[in-house]
């Protein structure tokens, strides 16, 4: 609160920026080499003598005894059957077929067409002339009183010296035709019919026929006899005996050599090794902050004021609004 001194308004307040320092501890990671002892291990190779057996091959002469079989011959006695052919006449029956003639009357009905003559009278048309007669009438012209001729001729003359004037004269004139007429008249026809009739005559048949007609015969028929003998034979036999024999056989032979080789072994070893590691440390540092306040000003002396406060005239706000605080 600002203090109202006697004969003096009261004062204006105005916004004034303050900067103070203050303490910041931050933690800084830095990378610091540290020595440290490792063990490590290393291949190494020594050289060492060791067995190597080997196997040989060889041919080596063996004696044994072996068996074998000899072949000898020896005499035997064996029966053989031998096939001697004989003839031996044996009767048989033998059958011959004899032909036969047989004749025979046999019936064999036949059909036979008989003719028979039948008479049948029928109508028949014939053609024939008649007389047929017709009258006709004749004009004329007639010359005089002369009358027509009473003949019936044809053609009348009048005498040309008494024909005084020609008049017209009717006559009437008779004809006869022959006129072709058709007339029926009966005529007797015949005809042949034939007429079946059954015939049965007797013919003589000859047959012939094949008999059988058994006889007896011998005939020499052949047979093989079976006669034994005795044969004399010589037989392969095999006899076992024992012969040493020496045959070449392969053996292996083991054969034990030194042999230098390399063997690795492991070493373990102590190493320094040097490796970066994070430590972290704290730091302290000053961090400027600013605040603003608000500050009375009298009128008129704004010097004193800012004096009165503690505030140097720099540090006075060049406006009444205030400056803009400058940050750190």
């Amino acid at each position: 609160m600002a203090a109202n001194y006697p004969g003096e308004s009261s004062p204006s307040m105005v916004p004034q920026q303050v900067t103070t320092y203050q303490d910041v501890t931050e933690t800084v990671y830095d990378q610091v080499p540290v020595t440290r002892t490792e063990s490590r291990r290393r291949t190494e190779y020594r050289t060492e003598q060791v067995p190597v057996t080997r196997y040989v091959t060889e041919q080596v002469p063996v004696t044994r005894n072996e068996t074998r079989f000899r072949t000898e011959y020896r005499t035997e006695n064996y029966t053989v059957v031998r096939h001697v052919p004989e003839t031996v006449q044996v009767s048989r029956t033998v059958t011959d077929m004899v032909p036969v003639t047989e004749t025979k009357q046999q019936q064999y009905t036949t059909t036979v067409m008989r003719p028979t003559t039948q008479t049948v009278m029928i109508s028949q048309p014939y053609t024939a002339s008649e007389e047929v007669t017709t009258t006709r009438q004749v004009v004329e012209w007639v010359h005089g009183e002369s009358a027509p001729a009473a003949s019936g001729q044809a053609n009348a003359q009048a005498s040309a010296q008494n024909a005084p004037a020609p008049r017209q004269v009717v006559r009437n004139v008779s004809e006869t035709h022959q006129v072709p007429v058709t007339r029926y008249r009966q005529v007797p026809v015949e005809t042949v019919k034939y007429v079946p009739e059954q015939k049965v005559e007797s013919v003589p048949v000859t047959t012939t026929r094949m008999e059988a007609r058994p006889r007896t015969e011998m005939v020499p028929v052949t047979r093989m006899k079976a006669v034994p003998e005795t044969a004399t034979r010589q037989v392969p036999v095999n006899v076992p005996e024992q012969v040493p024999v020496t045959v070449m056989t392969t053996r292996v032979k083991p054969i034990t050599e030194l042999t230098s080789r390399q063997v690795p072994f492991t070493v373990t070893e102590q190493v320094p090794v040097t490796v970066m590691t994070t430590v972290p440390r704290q730091v302290t540092r000053q961090v400027p902050v600013t605040t603003t306040v608000m500050v009375p000003v009298s009128p008129s002396s704004p010097q004193a004021s800012y004096q009165g406060h503690g505030m140097a005239p720099s540090e006075a706000p060049a406006s009444p609004q205030g400056s803009a605080s400058p940050q750190g």
